[in-house]
């Protein structure tokens, strides 16, 4: 005699929303307007702390534009700032080789 068993139920990859509740309230839009404005700054390769000769430069000039950009932004725009690359020294390569 053979034994009958239901069927596998389906697995993430081969299921339909309908079949997979969770996934179908994630792929329901939100209600409302969800709109986000984001104003992203990107900084790279900061090797110096402190000023130049002619007084430009240096984390304190990067914090005043930062404090400025900040202020002069809506209250509704997110500011994302990431600091890129190398930091404060450059890589192990350009080092050596001075450059």
């Amino acid at each position: 005699m053979t034994e009958t068993t239901d069927p596998l139920p389906p697995t993430a990859t081969d299921a339909t929303p309908d079949q997979v509740p969770a996934a179908n309230e994630a792929l329901k839009p939100p209600a409302g307007d969800q709109s986000a404005k984001l104003v992203i700054l990107s900084v790279n390769d900061v090797y110096d702390l402190v000023p130049n000769e002619h007084g430009h430069g240096g984390i304190a000039e990067f914090a005043t534009l930062l404090e400025r950009q900040k202020a002069a932004l809506p209250e509704d725009v997110t500011l994302l700032v990431t600091l890129n690359g190398d930091f404060l020294s450059g890589s192990e390569m350009g080092e050596h080789f001075k450059g």
